[in-house]
């Protein structure tokens, strides 16, 4: 007897076909809908890891500028920031925007100068040399390296070691020698950036012994937003402390956008496969109101039923 209602009622034994169809229909479209929930969410976190990553192998995790100029007393602020728990390591920076020619191609961008000592305790980003090539240096050559990121020098045609000129004032120009490449994982960092030692970027712009803010490594990136915020307390305006977060927030909140829009698209189309259910159960339930009325007559128990 319950090996033939089991038959009957659960696995629809006998039913009509349109109801066998549309259990099937039913559980199939709402697995589908699931399945690519949970694919879209995978691939969005799977963005926002790579954002991240790529952004903390160029960027520091903590950054201290100053408003509205250069700090002239950096080596100072870097053995006071030193102290603090939590902080790794420290490197000054100094930005500089200019314009990159070569063979009469132009492109905007930023100079970006560091020290090439310190620069792999705070970053990850890794430097890659030409092959070097034997070349006769005369008067015109440049002396001065600098490393441009791999977009920009597919951007200017250089493949090898080659020099290059930056516009530093009005019908200024510097000559530098592009000695290698970099790569980031951002197209926005890898085709706008080019990395050249600090002193000779002073050199270059005739400035004084300043930079444009402090970088600095935490142990822990996730608490860098609370270990800038205990900064800002440490060093009060015009100092200003900002973390990874903070900077690239733009970045984040679009990715953010992305997973909620996929999971109200896909969302809906769980809803749908809901009503699907909802509607196959209301037919079951039809198709099985008279055989319950049987039963309960014949003294069936209402919790068996």
């Amino acid at each position: 007897m319950l090996t033939f209602l089991l038959k009957h009622y659960v696995f629809l034994k006998g039913a009509p076909k349109a109801i066998k169809r549309s259990a099937a229909i039913t559980i199939g479209g709402i697995a589908l809908a699931i399945a690519v929930l949970i694919v879209c969410l995978s691939v969005a976190s799977g963005f926002e890891d790579a954002y991240k990553k790529s952004i903390l192998d160029f960027n520091a995790h903590v950054v201290l500028l100053k408003d509205g100029g250069e700090i002239g007393d950096y080596q100072e602020l870097m053995s006071d920031l030193k102290s603090f728990e939590g902080i790794v390591a420290v490197t000054p920076f100094l930005y500089r925007e200019t314009m990159f020619v070569n063979k009469g191609v132009v492109k905007g961008g930023v100079l970006k100068g560091v020290d090439f000592k310190l620069m792999p305790k705070v970053s990850n980003v890794s430097l890659k040399k030409f092959a070097a090539t034997p070349t006769r240096p005369d008067a015109n050559t440049p002396t001065r390296p600098v490393y441009l990121g791999k977009a920009l020098a597919e951007k200017l045609n250089i493949t090898s070691t080659a020099g290059i000129r930056i516009l530093i004032g009005e019908n200024r120009f510097e000559k530098l020698l592009v000695i290698g490449t970099f790569e980031s994982g951002l197209y926005d960092y890898d085709s706008q950036f080019a990395l050249i030692s600090i002193r000779d970027l002073q050199d270059i712009f005739e400035m004084d012994d300043a930079v444009t803010g402090i970088e600095m490594k935490v142990e822990d990136p996730d608490d860098a937003k609370k270990i800038s915020s205990f900064l800002q307390e440490q060093f009060e305006y015009p100092y200003q402390v900002t973390s990874w977060e903070t900077l690239n927030r733009p970045i984040f909140e679009a990715v953010h956008l992305e997973k909620l829009m996929f999971s109200i698209v896909v969302g809906l189309l769980v809803l749908v496969g809901m009503f699907n259910i909802i509607g196959t159960l209301i037919l079951r339930m039809i198709y099985k109101a008279k055989d319950v009325a049987i039963l309960s007559a014949i003294g069936m128990r209402r919790f068996f039923i």
